[in-house]
């Protein structure tokens, strides 16, 4: 379906990160959006409160930002929340430091705001290149360029388990899937490592899978489904998008050449099972479809472009419930809808 911008939002650095939170009174035609900026003079965590308008446009307002130095990942525990109870988010820094932070929701007869309330501060061995926050305990996972995942528990600031990943090549991005019962991560060599949370320890840390393309191509960024747990998608650095199911070793769905340079960011359409969204290094962000036609053993994709930009673009995510995307490049962060035809 054709798409159109909606509204757009000047960052104070290129946005590197994007994630939809829930706020407490289901009130979809308002959600927060939490990105995350970093360049070369800016680094800063921000919220973004997106009201949707009856015109289909969308209003943006900054609410609440937190500075920081050298942010090269963040993640947010999105989830449905009581009223004041606090998100957990995780800032991932330069020199392996990970910050953890409570998002703690504040209201008056007026408006609702949040508030960024530092946890703890926990230092890593190694570059950190990713991390993320368990839906079911809270805890935070980082992965490193040296192959090393950490478990932690922020609240206690406790390094619970560290464990080698069968690989020297690095990590890129790691992600717990919808139920938190599992992590993966996807590497530089071709490969996405998915481990048991239950489980795994760092006197234990063999893989309970290894998934494997015969590509050799960089996996270059990760996501989970959001309501099915076994379901992973993976973009390379050659432009192809990889789906996987985490109970066999190949992937089920391969889009080869859908971009023209890297894929920097995935994610999966939350209205449709069949539908993963993209954005890339070309400029690029696409949402591909799998058609089954005629023959529902070898399905075929459709994609079609949501927006493209002469300047590379850094991360894409959904809407949870509406066919809207916000969209991050250089220095902005656009937001757009797919329409019907």
């Amino acid at each position: 379906s054709p798409a159109r911008m909606t509204s757009s939002l000047r960052l104070g650095g290129a946005g590197n990160f994007l994630q939809w939170v829930h706020n407490d009174v289901l009130d979809f035609d308002a959600l927060e959006l939490i990105v995350g900026t970093s360049d070369e003079q800016n680094h800063q965590i921000s919220l973004l409160h997106v009201t949707t308008l009856e015109t289909d446009e969308d209003d943006v307002d900054q609410v609440n930002e937190i500075a920081s130095h050298g942010i090269v990942a963040a993640a947010v525990d999105g989830r449905f929340i009581s009223h004041g109870v606090a998100y957990i988010g995780a800032i991932a820094m330069e020199g392996g430091l990970l910050e953890t932070y409570k998002l703690n929701q504040t209201s008056d007869d007026i408006q609702q705001s949040w508030e960024f309330n530092a946890v703890s501060t926990l230092e890593c061995p190694q570059y950190i290149t990713s991390c993320d926050v368990s839906t079911r305990t809270n805890r935070v996972i980082s992965c490193d360029e040296a192959g090393n995942i950490c478990l932690q528990d922020p609240f206690t600031q406790n390094t619970l388990q560290y464990i080698a990943c069968p690989t020297s090549l690095g990590l890129n991005q790691i992600r717990f899937n919808s139920s938190s019962t599992y992590f993966a991560a996807a590497s530089n060599n071709s490969k996405v490592f998915v481990w048991d949370d239950r489980t795994v320890s760092t006197a234990n840390p063999k893989p309970e899978l290894v998934c494997t393309t015969s590509q050799r191509q960089q996996l270059r960024c990760l996501a989970t489904h959001p309501t099915i747990p076994d379901l992973l998608l993976s973009g390379t650095s050659e432009g192809d998008l990889l789906e996987w199911d985490m109970r066999y070793p190949s992937p089920i769905t391969h889009i080869a050449r859908l971009h023209a340079a890297a894929v920097s960011s995935v994610c999966f359409d939350p209205l449709t099972h069949d539908t993963f969204l993209s954005a890339s290094l070309d400029g690029l962000a696409a949402a591909s479809r799998t058609v089954t036609q005629q023959s529902p053993s070898s399905p075929s994709h459709q994609s079609t472009p949501i927006y493209s930009s002469q300047l590379p673009l850094t991360a894409i995510c959904s809407h949870p419930i509406r066919d809207a995307f916000a969209i991050s490049g250089d220095d902005e962060v656009v937001f757009v809808r797919r329409q019907a035809t």
